[in-house]
């Protein structure tokens, strides 16, 4: 069985789709009791450490989380300068942290309303890949959001 995942405003807009997925696709769809969706923000400022050394890999992310604007979604701006980490890294940082959801704490809702930046990072010339910055990152800013105090959104 195959779901599809749909975001709207009422019942009425739900009556009106399946009459026209009715006269268009000529399908008979039916929908489950529909479901309050939230998300979370923080509206603390935090630092948040990610390291991540297996044998043969090492990386090493910190990062500052504070509030962003509302409805502004998790923004990244990189406030490090390359003494101990190539810029390229530091772009593999922040496109490891936009690539994907992230979720809160709380409740497990998407996270929303955060600005992440990169304070600083270690990497070694060996044993480093762009992936082993993408579980630093997801650790450091796990983290940093377990040390904040977060907040449930009204739902939207």
């Amino acid at each position: 069985m195959q779901e599809i995942h749909l975001h709207v405003m009422g019942t009425i807009q739900l009556e009106v789709l399946v009459i026209v997925v009715k006269e268009r696709f000529n399908l008979t769809v039916s929908f489950e009791k529909p479901e309050i969706l939230y998300k979370e923000s923080t509206h603390t400022t935090v630092f948040g450490y990610g390291h991540f050394e297996p044998l043969g890999h090492y990386a090493e992310v910190h990062l500052h989380l504070q509030p962003g604007e509302r409805n502004s979604g998790i923004t990244f701006e990189n406030r490090y300068h390359d003494d101990d980490l190539t810029v390229g890294h530091q772009n593999v940082i922040g496109q490891h942290l936009l690539e994907r959801d992230h979720h809160g704490l709380l409740t497990g809702s998407p996270l929303t309303d955060i600005k992440v930046m990169l304070i600083t990072g270690r990497a070694h010339n060996k044993h480093t890949s762009g992936g082993d910055f993408s579980e630093a990152s997801f650790r450091a800013l796990r983290q940093g959001l377990e040390k904040a105090d977060n907040i449930l959104l009204e739902p939207y």
